[in-house]
């Protein structure tokens, strides 16, 4: 096989390569630009630049780095995620090409009976190196998604703590793996070095594998807890609920039986010309009954949602900040009661959080509302903010000094609502200092 055929079916291999990346890295991230000319122009790009570096048999390791380096700040160019997302992205995208490409240089080391470095002295095998990493990388890519479905991808890149373990890991490896070919090629000896370095490679593999599946069953785990912790809060809130309901209905059943001898009270002291004793019984009466009505009000139909309004309530209550909610929550819903508390959670959260930032003399409301209109669930949520607020690339930034932490809660809710094929907007409006966010997702009609 010709080195010009050679070139073109691994330029061929990358650019498809690189495609497929980056229309999973489209399902996986949050796009800046047109996503149809930007896996084009981004894929050339890409190609472009690794075409160059092995044509030209730039050292493995640098070929890598700086391959690791043009991903790294394309990827920042093109996605709003975090740096940290990007960077285990690029370093995992390396891991499979370093893995891979030593794999297939060992294994043809056998076949051939020559050492590695001699195999990959002619520039035709070089090549063709890569063109089968790559192939072989591509099966690989094709086949992810059965072992890592996207849903619990996204929740793995947002979930930091797994995030740092998973870098430290993977880089490592990456290191260890570049140390070692620059030790293993030049041995002649096939025995001594192809053998222990395909073994390695096969433990390398397990151990990545082993990893990816600690973190699946680590997300299952949060997940499973999460709901025990939901189904033991709606316990907690039912019964809660049921004493309330116990006392003001005795509190009203002893309104009713004394009902009359506090008529007779009041209109005694109205003969007796004393209306001020008798507007002080009335305001007791008043005041006692606001409680009984306002106390504990059901402001959805789902009770999870009844719980985290309710205490949002409670909060408004404590800060000073005015609260409205009508929520109907429809039984047909792609959404389990562990992503619905996630969204409404959070939309909580950040509603208050805002709030409280405000001036105390200011004036502080939310508002929650959720209704179904054609075929839609909707969600709207409506609260006053300081008029502090950064938005780059469609997205909030924050002024606090924990960023890495803050504003996950906003992407969370945009990947359960995408996930459910739903869309999720906000809003901003900068002369009423009011924050507005719409969430529009589609109803199951199974």
């Amino acid at each position: 096989m010709s080195e010009q055929l050679i070139q073109l079916i691994l330029f061929i291999l990358i650019y498809i390569y690189n495609v497929c990346q980056l229309n999973y890295f489209n399902k996986l991230l949050t796009t800046r630009f047109s996503s149809r000319m930007m896996i084009i122009f981004l894929s050339l790009f890409l190609t472009l630049v690794s075409m160059f570096l092995i044509t030209y048999k730039i050292f493995i390791p640098l070929t890598y780095f700086i391959l690791s380096i043009v991903l790294y700040f394309s990827l920042r160019l093109c996605f709003t995620d975090l740096k940290s997302v990007i960077f285990i992205i690029c370093i995992n995208i390396v891991f499979q090409l370093v893995l891979t490409r030593d794999i297939v240089i060992g294994v043809s080391s056998l076949i051939t009976n020559q050492s590695m470095y001699t195999l990959v002295q002619d520039k035709g095998n070089y090549m063709l190196s890569f063109c089968v990493s790559r192939i072989i990388v591509l099966f690989i890519l094709f086949n992810f998604n059965k072992l890592l479905p996207l849903d619990v991808a996204k929740k793995i890149l947002m979930n930091i703590p797994i995030l740092k373990f998973t870098i430290l890991v993977k880089g490592t490896l990456v290191i260890l793996m570049l140390n070692s070919n620059y030790i293993d090629f030049y041995s002649a000896n096939i025995k001594t070095t192809t053998i222990p370095l395909l073994m390695n490679r096969g433990i390398i593999a397990l151990c990545y594998y082993f990893l990816l599946f600690t973190q699946i069953q680590q997300i299952k785990f949060k997940e499973v807890e999460l709901n025990n912790k939901l189904i033991s809060l709606q316990l907690e809130h039912q019964e809660e609920l049921y004493k309330k309901r116990d006392h003001y209905a005795e509190i009203l059943r002893t309104y009713n039986h004394d009902f009359k001898s506090v008529l007779t009270n009041i209109s005694y002291f109205l003969d007796q010309g004393d209306i001020p004793k008798a507007q002080e019984i009335l305001k007791t009466i008043d005041s006692d009954i606001k409680v009984i009505v306002t106390e504990n009000q059901c402001y959805s139909n789902r009770l999870i949602v009844d719980v985290i309004l309710n205490s949002l309530s409670e909060r408004c209550k404590q800060a000073n900040i005015e609260f409205n909610a009508e929520c109907s929550i429809p039984d047909h819903l792609s959404l389990s009661d562990l992503s619905l508390s996630r969204i409404f959670g959070n939309l909580a959260n950040n509603a208050y959080e805002a709030c409280i930032k405000q001036d105390q003399h200011d004036e502080r409301k939310i508002t929650f509302k959720s209704y179904i209109k054609d075929d839609f669930f909707i969600i709207y949520t409506q609260n006053s903010f300081n008029g502090e607020i950064i938005i780059e690339h469609n997205r909030i930034r924050t002024t606090k000094q924990n960023k890495k932490q803050h504003g996950v809660g906003i992407e969370s809710i945009k990947n359960i609502v995408e996930s459910a094929n739903g869309i999720a907007l906000f809003d901003v409006n900068e002369e009423k200092n009011m924050f507005r966010f719409y969430i529009k997702i589609p109803l199951s009609h199974e």
